[in-house]
């Protein structure tokens, strides 16, 4: 009988272990995400608020898009550079 409370005080510690352990990775994995979300938001902030983006978006709403790619060709260099910039920013912040 002995061996028996031992064995059952056993798999009770082991149980309750597990379940603790699923527990606390379920508020680890939560914390996560709630931080990545804030990260992102920062990160957004902080690109979004720049002299540089601001003068990106401004030079997005005062150009006239091509109507296709060989009008698009005609454009100077730094407007090419400037529109193919602000789209991999866009991108990389995922809007």
């Amino acid at each position: 009988m002995n061996s028996e409370l031992v064995s059952l005080i056993a798999n009770i510690a082991l149980t309750l272990s597990v379940i603790v352990a699923v527990i606390f990775g379920i508020a680890q994995v939560k914390a996560s995400s709630k931080d990545r979300k804030e990260r992102l938001t920062v990160e957004t902030l902080k690109h979004f608020q720049t002299r540089e983006f601001a003068e990106t978006l401004h030079f997005m709403h005062t150009l006239d898009f091509p109507a296709d790619y060989g009008a698009w060709q005609q454009r100077s260099d730094s407007d090419q550079v400037r529109f193919i910039q602000l789209s991999q920013e866009m991108e990389s912040l995922g809007l």
